[in-house]
């Protein structure tokens, strides 16, 4: 499998501008439906490293609550990076070094 270049990435320039968009919609129920996508741009091997990573540090975005007031997306995005850590595909830079942090320092915090 060879990596793909910022010039062959498909999912970076058309699909990961319009989830971010949707992350950001007023509607809770629009946000928890980006965030699974979100998770799938991580894991797919047609997006660069870079639309990986950008996809990743939206995810993590999600995980703190003072970014994120409404359980029901705070939920969705653990359920989505989740999804992400749980397959042999997922960066392990990204899985070792920012979804496994976070997601202890979200099981640790009061809120």
């Amino acid at each position: 499998m060879s990596d793909i270049t910022e010039s062959d990435d498909l999912i970076g320039p058309k699909v990961l501008p319009g989830l971010v968009t949707l992350s950001s919609d007023p509607d809770p129920s629009v946000r928890q439906s980006a965030m699974k996508g979100l998770a799938f741009v991580v894991l797919s091997v047609m997006s660069s490293a870079e639309t990986r990573e950008k996809a990743a540090f939206q995810l993590v975005a999600f995980l703190d609550p003072n970014h994120e007031k409404n359980t029901g997306v705070l939920i969705s995005t653990v359920e989505a990076v989740g999804v992400a850590i749980g397959k042999d595909h997922c960066p392990h830079k990204l899985r070792d070094d920012l979804f496994l942090p976070k997601l202890s320092e979200v099981a640790l915090s009061d809120g």
